[in-house]
């Protein structure tokens, strides 16, 4: 009985890269699969000709990935909602810092030197998300 759980334990680790991997991999081709569709619908609605300029340059845009600057006086598009990587991100900090809040109550020496490294892990994962939108966000105004 012993040796079957032990080799259960020691199988954790191999399953969960396992199933780590086939999550990556679907979530690739899942995104492949929705950016060629995108680039369909655009090449279709390039070849149709009927667009006027905003039209033309949000697709030009949209296959190139880079922004043009737009016209003094018009009105800046809207954020972008928080990426998946920065969604998951701060996911793992909030876990991190209510992981450093119960080390710090368990009392311990050794889950107090714990506490002390993932508790500021964690606020950094929190905060950068936020961050990184907001330097994103105030860039256009440096530039004007």
């Amino acid at each position: 009985m012993q040796l079957l759980s032990r080799v259960s334990m020691e199988a954790i680790p191999s399953l969960v890269l396992i199933f780590g991997f086939i999550v990556t991999v679907s979530a690739i081709s899942r995104r492949s699969k929705e950016r060629r569709e995108r680039l369909r619908i655009l090449e279709e609605q390039l070849r149709a000709g009927n667009l006027d300029g905003p039209e033309k340059q949000r697709i030009l845009e949209e296959l190139t990935g880079r922004r043009f600057p737009e016209p003094a006086g018009t009105i800046a598009p809207p954020q972008r909602p928080f990426s998946a990587v920065a969604r998951v991100a701060f996911g793992i900090g909030w876990m991190m810092i209510f992981l450093a809040v119960g080390l710090l109550l368990s009392g311990g020496r050794d889950e107090t030197q714990g506490a002390t490294i993932v508790g500021p892990l964690g606020f950094a994962l929190v905060t950068l998300p936020i961050a990184l939108r907001e330097l994103e966000s105030d860039r256009p105004r440096r530039r004007a």
